[in-house]
């Protein structure tokens, strides 16, 4: 089991969506699509590069394509989240669950589900919550 740790939003609107649906959910991407498509890094770095040209014109993105790979490959049914809102500031924990629309003959742990139909956000982990509220981080750096 690991845990993670989750930005609520970009702006810090999108934990009570987060909670209200048992998800957590990454910002932008749209242009790649199902992430899980890319099978390494280096895969989903060139997705970026074709997908989004004119953010990735001038620099490199293999940050955000560690991002992005992780959330969909490495977080797995089971591990726990921890949401936060910006530095200093611990908004709710839950565990990784299996994704709404899991294939059969799936082998994959991975809790990361494409939801093509969300207005905004459709990169998603399916998260049962266990505690909300504001926790307040010290000496965080």
């Amino acid at each position: 089991m690991r845990h993670w740790l989750m930005e609520d939003g970009d702006d810090g609107d999108q934990w009570g969506e987060f909670y209200r649906n048992g998800v957590v959910r990454m910002t932008g991407r749209k242009k790649l699509g199902d992430l899980q498509q890319y099978a390494s890094q280096q895969e989903t770095a060139q997705g970026l590069r074709e997908k989004d040209r004119e953010e990735f014109k001038a620099k490199d993105p293999a940050a955000r394509a560690r991002l992005c790979f992780h959330f969909a490959h490495d977080v797995e049914v089971g591990d726990g989240i921890f949401v936060r809102h910006r530095r200093k500031t611990l908004l709710g924990y839950g565990v990784v669950e299996a994704p709404p629309k899991r294939p059969l003959n799936s082998e994959s742990a991975a809790g990361y589900f494409f939801h093509k139909d969300h207005p905004r956000f459709r990169h998603a982990i399916k998260v049962h919550w266990l505690k909300k509220g504001t926790f307040p981080v010290e000496n965080y750096p």
